[in-house]
């Protein structure tokens, strides 16, 4: 009932908490209404549990007038047992719409996954492992979002890492230049497909954000910005089913070149996506290479004829390499 009395106010219920949200402040006649609306499904709210002021706390987090944080926790880094790998993923996973925790780093603590006892120890960690462990805190204790400004539109923003995409629900003011993000949105870490091309990782990236946009505010960004060049845009469009369905009746201003900073410490660098280095139809002057690989000689082999004559080129796996990553190997040695 009082969704419907009360249209302008966002009221937000999960498990025992509820939050309830408005421009104005609530006057004593809306809490008492409150009250006696939660009395008639026999829900008693004691006096103390009321917070009428900043900073609020909501499930795990805190909002204050201006931005949004994790409320004091602490993750277990001391990793002993796949058990114990496997609650710090969880928790993390829970923080990364408000902290942007990206998948560069997650990527560094899955190979301590492997196993099936979750009491077996002992989980080995690496120097590299440690260090990623530290990236993480600082994300964790560093890492916020903002809360909306109601008079500037909502744009999904994609920024383009070394190795994977991340996104974001943010706000530009431009007359002072300044960018803040609302929530971060992440591909999954576990991908559908062994191998993954950045364009559909893009796709289902955008889809999940306009979803989410339209979960949140009712309607579609306003603008989507995508970390191409025009052209790139344009070959993409004409080329891709996966890219054409994601932006398929957004009604969103499509941007590409001036993509912001992203406002997150731990980004050094972010790039474009390229056009692939692949064709869908034969080249007329390429050369024909035929590629292979062993599993138990743990070699990849390369062989091709140029000029008349038969070349070859043999590749040696590493500890951590499988007969799917080995020939992926061989492939990207011929290209």
């Amino acid at each position: 009932p009082l969704r419907h009395a009360w249209p302008d106010t966002i009221i937000y219920h999960y498990m025992d908490d509820i939050l309830f949200a408005q421009p104005e402040p609530f006057t004593g006649q809306r809490i008492q209404a409150i009250y006696d609306a939660l009395k008639l499904y026999g829900l008693t709210v004691a006096s103390e549990k009321i917070q009428l002021s900043a900073p609020w706390k909501y499930l795990g987090w805190t909002l204050t007038d201006q931005i949004v944080t994790p409320q004091k926790l602490q993750l277990h880094i001391k990793l002993h047992t796949l058990h114990d790998v496997q609650k710090l993923l969880g928790d993390l996973q829970w923080l990364r719409p408000i902290v942007g925790i990206p998948n560069e780093l997650l990527d560094e603590l899955r190979p301590l996954l492997k196993g099936t006892d979750p009491a077996q120890p002992p989980v080995r960690i690496t120097p590299e492992q440690v260090k990623t462990l530290q990236q993480i805190l600082d994300c964790v204790t560093q890492g916020s979002v903002r809360r909306r400004d109601l008079d500037l539109p909502i744009q999904l923003t994609v920024w383009c890492g070394t190795k994977f995409l991340l996104g974001a629900l943010t706000q530009h003011n431009r007359k002072t230049g300044e960018i803040w993000a609302l929530e971060w949105i992440s591909p999954p870490l576990q991908q559908h497909k062994t191998l993954l091309q950045k364009i559909e990782i893009l796709a289902d990236l955008l889809k999940k954000g306009r979803e989410r946009t339209v979960q949140i505010m009712g309607k579609e960004p306003d603008q989507i910005q995508i970390p191409m060049k025009k052209d790139t845009l344009t070959w993409y469009l004409a080329n891709s089913m996966e890219f054409q369905e994601a932006l398929l009746g957004a009604g969103s201003v499509t941007a590409t070149d001036d993509i912001p900073n992203v406002p997150l410490n731990w980004v050094g660098q972010w790039g474009w996506i390229q056009c692939p280095k692949r064709s869908l139809k034969p080249l007329s002057d390429a050369i024909t290479v035929y590629t292979d690989a062993g599993r138990k000689s743990k070699t990849a082999a390369v062989t091709w004829r140029e000029k008349g004559q038969w070349h070859h080129h043999i590749l040696r796996a590493t500890e951590l390499d499988t007969l799917q990553t080995m020939e992926l190997l061989a492939v990207v040695w011929a290209m």
